[in-house]
């Protein structure tokens, strides 16, 4: 009969979780810091402009004109800014999701070395190897599964937020000429 010798399993699973982790984060982590500073900025961008035209939206009506011509592009462009925004926030929420997938996993091990102890005494070595492998290969996939669906969330979020960006960037400066024409 074999036996788990649970502390020695339990350093073998932390120390693979954490060559995993650093393995994901040298393949992807320049990609979601460089998405994230192009959200960031893109979100400065945008509240920016958001700020600055609503401050100074009462002298928009250009010389000698007392009222708004075409009002309704302007707020569309307001409109647009704000998904823009939403859409980088939704960006930045699942980056940091991906940056925590570390926490994630450790957090787990508790669970994991309840399952270990679990096992008991098995017949042979390679039944209890068997047990072991299956434990930790749940507890891998439960962990690093939110990666995918976030990073694909996260790249669809922060194309909305641009092509946003731009719609409310052209929607305005369409405005800026309907008002001086």
């Amino acid at each position: 009969m074999k036996e788990v010798v649970v502390e020695n399993v339990m350093k073998e699973i932390r120390r693979s979780g954490d060559e995993l982790v650093e393995r994901i984060r040298l393949v992807h982590g320049k990609y979601w810091a460089t998405r994230a500073d192009l959200v960031k900025t893109i979100l400065g961008l945008t509240s920016a402009i958001m700020v600055g035209t609503i401050s100074f939206s009462g002298s928009l009506s250009g010389a000698g004109k007392e009222i708004l011509t075409c009002p309704w592009i302007l707020y569309i462009s307001w409109f647009v800014f704000l998904i823009s925004i939403g859409a980088g926030t939704v960006s930045l929420w699942h980056l940091y999701k991906l940056e925590s997938l570390h926490a994630v996993f450790f957090n787990k091990t508790d669970g994991i070395e309840e399952k270990v102890l679990a096992i008991g005494t098995k017949g042979t070595e390679k039944e209890l190897e068997t047990e072991i492998l299956k434990i930790v290969g749940n507890a891998i996939k439960e962990g690093i599964s939110p990666a995918t669906p976030s990073d694909k969330i996260s790249h669809y979020s922060l194309f909305i937020q641009l092509c946003c960006f731009l719609i409310g960037l052209l929607s305005f400066m369409i405005f800026g000429v309907v008002q001086n024409v």
